[in-house]
This record gives structure tokens, C-alpha cells and sequence, in this order.
């Protein structure tokens, strides 16, 4: 072999692939020179806006959850056994039970529901019957027999 011909070394302390110490892959993908092309302008404009909008619509089916909670809250307070019938039996919407400030107005929630029940009484909330029983070993009291203290005191 010759001397004056020499192979190009291939170990670590090759600069084949570039300069070392810089980082690759760090282009965030804009112009350097501050001018920007109209359409890549345009897109990221575009993208904002999707992005918007599907925030918009995640927050807005977020808070009419939260109003038909509330709503079921209401009218089971006001004595609706199944609270989620007040829409269906009141043939209103979510809106129509809305303040001015986008609040659930309560007196229409519990107007709604004292109209459905004078009209169908069987969907109150049933009461719970206390039995005397209960509690005392299965026992009836028994009555108290008159006594010369009771009578004297």
C-alpha cells in the first residue's frame, strides 16, 4: 500500500455526521428571519381555532351536566320520587328552568313539580312509616296502670 492514501476513521471521533455539540432535531419548524409565508400563518390560525372550539364544546356539555344535577337535585328535594321524570313529564328543557344569570331557578323547578304531582300523586316520594315495634324486641308497650303516685303528683 502507499502511504499517501488514508481511510476515513469510523470510530467515535468521526465528524461524518456533522459538528458535535449541537443538539439535532431542534427546528421548531419557523423561519429564522422573522417572515412568516400567509399559509403556514393561516393553519396555525386554524388549528387555534379547532382547538378552541373543541374546548368550547367540551366545557358547554360540562355545564349542561352540571345544570341536569342540579335540576334532579331540585326536584328531588321537592318531593319527586324519580327526579329525572321532571323533563320528560314537564315537557320542558334544561333552558327553560334557567335564570337570567344561567342559574336553575328553583320556585319553577318546585312548580313544575307540584303541578306533576297534584296531577299524579303516586310519584311522590314515599313516606317512611315509623312502627312502634321496631327497636323495642318485638314488644308491644305496655300501657301504664294508674298508680297513687300519679294521682297525689
Amino acid at each position: 500500500m502507499t502511504e499517501g492514501t488514508t481511510t476515513p476513521d469510523t470510530g467515535a471521533e468521526s465528524n461524518a455526521d456533522g459538528p458535535e455539540g449541537l443538539p439535532e432535531g431542534t427546528d421548531t419548524g419557523e423561519q429564522q428571519d422573522g417572515s412568516e409565508s400567509p399559509g403556514s400563518k393561516e393553519a396555525r390560525y386554524r388549528i387555534r381555532a379547532r382547538e378552541a372550539e373543541t374546548a368550547l364544546a367540551e366545557a358547554q356539555s360540562r355545564i349542561e351536566a352540571m345544570n341536569r344535577r342540579e335540576l334532579e337535585r331540585l326536584a328531588g328535594e321537592a318531593g319527586l320520587s324519580h327526579p329525572t321524570d321532571l323533563l320528560t313529564l314537564s315537557a320542558n328543557e334544561i333552558s327553560d328552568y334557567l335564570t337570567e344569570d344561567g342559574e336553575i331557578d328553583p320556585e319553577k323547578v318546585a312548580a313544575d313539580v307540584e303541578a306533576i304531582l297534584t296531577e299524579r300523586p303516586g310519584l311522590k316520594k314515599a313516606r317512611r312509616y315509623v312502627d312502634p315495634t321496631q327497636g323495642l324486641g318485638g314488644k308491644v308497650p305496655m300501657p301504664k296502670k294508674p298508680s297513687w303516685g300519679s294521682l297525689l303528683g
